[in-house]
């Protein structure tokens, strides 16, 4: 039997406005599908990131991956994901050709990035604050903060991670039903806690785990803009359509789903 090939990704500090983060990036030769920008838990150091990285080069997607601290004040978090979209853009990325998955990182940030950066795709894995402390509500700041996102956005939780209530998640998706400016989807997967993405032998969890997976691939392949082939660039120079604006894909309305109750 022959063995996977697997790559080991480049390890550096990347220097933000807070400090420096340790960053993995994986480049690809060719010309690869699109670019990921992810951000790792707690859960995933001492080498998952490069897990994930690996994964996402099968479908085609080179990467850049760190882990944020959830500690940490918002707009440092921010500037750790400008700084890592700086780093893709020196391989020739733009923001539209780029997707950002996030694995139990603030909400409030994934908010932040999907309404400020132009990104292609945006998916949220656990995503922590959607709750004040003592409450099973929705955070009173977040239907603003989510209404203003303009990215497509796959969120999915887990039924019985305490940091998402059904009311809270229920709650969620009716705003993001009502308000959202581009496609979004809320997945409630039953019987699974927030780490439902990490690799188990848990009937339920391995069927989350193989589930969520899936829908991050098919919402990067269905919202991220593909990077043009060299002949496809130089036909669109000889055209002058690289003067007009990157299409991007659009929708009409957000679509809510929760699976699970």
């Amino acid at each position: 039997m022959q063995s996977v090939v697997r790559i080991t990704p480049n390890r550096d500090q990347l220097a933000h406005a807070g400090g420096s983060v340790e960053v993995a990036q994986i480049a690809l030769g060719g010309v690869p599908r699109g670019a990921a920008l992810v951000l790792c838990s707690d859960r995933q150091r001492g080498g998952e990131d490069g897990h994930v990285l690996n994964e996402l080069a099968m479908h085609g997607y080179e990467g850049i991956a760190a882990t944020v601290d959830g500690t940490e004040g918002l707009d440092t978090q921010v500037s750790i994901v400008e700084r890592m979209m700086e780093r893709l853009a020196r391989r020739g990325w733009h923001p539209g050709e780029v997707g950002v998955v996030g694995f139990e990182s603030p909400i409030r940030l994934a908010a932040r990035v999907g309404a400020d950066a132009g990104f292609g795709a945006l998916v949220t894995v656990s995503p922590t604050g959607l709750v004040e402390d003592g409450t099973d509500g929705l955070a009173g700041d977040l239907p603003a903060l989510v209404s203003a996102v303009a990215t497509p956005w796959l969120i999915m939780v887990g039924s019985c991670d305490p940091s998402a209530p059904a009311a809270a998640v229920t709650s969620l998706a009716g705003v993001l039903d009502e308000r959202a400016a581009k496609y979004a989807q809320v997945v409630r997967f039953p019987g699974v806690a927030a780490d439902y993405y990490q690799r188990s032998t848990e009937s339920l969890e391995l069927a989350a785990s193989f589930d969520y997976w899936q829908r991050t691939l098919e919402w990067l392949n269905a919202q991220v803009e593909p990077r043009p082939t060299p002949l496809a660039q130089a036909w669109r120079d000889r055209h002058a359509v690289s003067a007009a604006p990157a299409q991007q894909v659009t929708h009409t309305r957000s679509h809510v789903r929760q699976e699970g109750a």
